[in-house]
């Protein structure tokens, strides 16, 4: 359980901090095109509905205010980076775009796994 609360502290504390997006919409689609065009190595994850619920839970926790999300997008681009990009979107449009150390994100990953399991 503390690990959690860890994760949850560290996603807050690395969205919180990040920049908010565009007033115009970039869409989820529009975004992971852009992606896979300019880096076609990097390892696209997206988090939909029932999956993206399940990170922002753990991150909610201690985010204020509580951060909204129906689709997520997770972009590792190197294996050796300290931190890797997310993107936060609603209704398709992305509202957040931050970064979450490489391991935090790694055990989150696998916590979503075995529920989804």
């Amino acid at each position: 359980m503390t690990g959690l609360r860890y994760f949850a502290g560290a996603l807050g504390l690395c969205l919180l901090c990040s920049a908010q997006a565009d007033a115009s919409c970039a869409a989820k689609q529009t975004f992971t095109a852009f992606v896979a065009e300019r880096f076609p190595h990097a390892q696209v994850t997206v988090l939909d509905e029932i999956d993206a619920r399940l990170f922002l839970a753990a991150m909610n926790r201690t985010a204020r205010p509580p951060l909204a999300a129906d689709g997520i997008v997770i972009v590792d681009v190197t294996e050796t980076g300290t931190a890797v990009p997310v993107a936060l979107f609603e209704r398709g449009c992305m509202t957040r775009l931050g970064a979450l150390p490489r391991p935090v994100m790694r055990s989150i990953l696998n916590i979503i796994a075995r529920n989804g399991a």
